[in-house]
């Protein structure tokens, strides 16, 4: 039934275009050409955020980072071995996603570390990719407060990612 969704949307479509009178392939081609307007607006965003993110985790920025802040995992009661992930989460959401996989099969998907991970992972975002992308794509001005405030969501996803476990599954 899943593999008709597609078809059977594409006829509606096509049908409520007629029953409209409009015309679907030109519709169509102008929404095609207004995402290409659109890409081509934000490539240069999305190229320095994605050099950006390289050069900060080839630097070692996050190590030095996890060194800095391992303190404030004592407060939370997080493994420190969390820290690189959540570090990472915001910029790089391969990269994070490849080190929630290492520390699963480190320590098992059903160990504290591991369900952490897995809930951190999934309840944040690439911060500084997705506000590139809506901010260049729309020029929005202000970016610095949209970047603290989702940064600070960010933090809450890592606070309270620890806390669920530590509660519910400790």
């Amino acid at each position: 039934m899943l593999n008709l969704i597609v078809p059977i949307i594409t006829a509606i479509i096509l049908i409520m275009g007629k029953i409209k009178g409009r015309g679907v392939m030109s519709d169509f081609a102008d929404g095609a050409s207004d995402g290409i307007k659109t890409v081509m607006r934000i490539l240069p965003t999305l190229i320095i955020v994605i050099s950006a993110t390289s050069f900060f985790m080839a630097s070692g920025a996050v190590e030095l980072l996890s060194r800095a802040l391992s303190p404030i995992c004592n407060i939370i009661k997080m493994p420190a071995e969390l820290l690189p992930l959540a570090i990472l989460r915001p910029f790089s959401g391969g990269g994070s996603i490849a080190y929630m996989s290492d520390l699963i099969s480190q320590y098992g998907a059903d160990s504290n570390i591991g369900l952490m991970a897995a809930i951190m992972t999934t309840s944040t975002e690439t911060t500084f990719y997705t506000v590139s992308v809506y901010t260049q794509g729309r020029r929005v001005k202000g970016m610095w407060k949209i970047i603290t405030a989702a940064l600070t969501a960010d933090a809450a996803a890592v606070i309270f990612s620890v806390m669920a476990v530590n509660n519910f599954f400790a």
